[in-house]
């Protein structure tokens, strides 16, 4: 019966709503006493341009599967941080106002995507914190849901300035026609360093996935001539930026990003992300 209800939770996509539930149950139990206090605390809106470069729209323009044009897209974002770990989410709304059936274009198809990463600290070794850590990604494009679910642990390494947030994880996947199955693990960091600039605060951050063991299933991407191939089984996923505060309502930024085997295409996949933010 156990295995039974595992596979059940496992097998099918996980809905939007449900997420959005257990995000709720979340805050309220993070806003009792013990985890009420906050080192820090952030939300913003922002809109933001994905400029691909044009070898990589080159190269995947001659399959559906993994075809990519540059699009806009709106982002809402926020965390929260203290001595009990960290929560941090955000959902995009790509080609916001576009037909989500797009059918002379389907590059141009509305698409929403949602990640939600969380980390407890649950106990400390040699100064350095052992954090649980979990992670939920969704993605919607019309009909299409590639959906991760992850449990692992990180800790936090720190060099003056420089924050650096490590993880390794093991990874369950859905996908459209792809039943819930466990699928390799991912290991990664994310990296801060702030400094000032004219008088001005600028963040530089680098985050970046390494995905290994990927299986089969999972594995069906474009090569540089359009044709299906089973892709590797590692895949790299990332993105350096850096960020400008404007003033305290206003941030903008630029990011280099880049993917390797990933997001349905053989070989390297890489642009220029545009942001202007609005901090609450």
């Amino acid at each position: 019966m156990q295995s039974k209800l595992l596979n059940t939770a496992v097998g099918r996509p996980v809905t939007l709503g449900r997420v959005m539930a257990v995000c709720g149950l979340a805050v309220a139990a993070y806003a009792t006493p013990q985890y009420a206090a906050a080192d820090y605390a952030f939300a913003n809106v922002g809109v933001q341009y994905l400029d691909w470069t044009d070898k990589t729209v080159s190269k995947t323009s001659h399959s559906g599967l993994g075809k990519k044009k540059s699009f806009p897209y709106m982002e809402i974002e926020g965390g929260i941080g203290g001595n009990w770990g960290d929560i941090y989410g955000f959902i995009d709304f790509e080609n916001p106002g576009k037909d989500p059936n797009n059918a002379a274009d389907p590059a141009r198809d509305s698409r929403t995507a949602f990640k939600l990463v969380g980390r407890y600290k649950m106990a400390e070794v040699s100064g350095l914190p052992v954090m649980l850590y979990g992670r939920f990604y969704n993605f919607n494009d019309n009909g299409f849901t590639d959906q991760d679910r992850m449990l692992g642990l990180g800790t936090d390494v720190s060099a003056g300035k420089l924050s650096i947030k490590p993880f390794v994880a093991f990874r369950n996947e859905y996908k459209t026609n792809v039943s819930g199955k466990a699928n390799g693990g991912m290991i990664g960091f994310t990296a801060s360093y702030p400094l000032q600039v004219l008088d001005k605060n600028v963040r530089l951050s680098w985050w970046h996935d390494t995905e290994f063991g990927r299986k089969d299933p999972f594995l069906v991407m474009a090569d540089g001539n359009g044709n299906r191939v089973t892709g590797s089984s590692v895949g790299h996923n990332g993105g350096i930026g850096a960020f400008y505060n404007i003033n305290k309502q206003a941030t903008a930024g630029i990011s280099y990003r880049y993917a390797y085997n990933k997001l349905g295409t053989v070989g390297l996949s890489d642009g220029l992300i545009y942001s202007l933010k609005y901090n609450f």
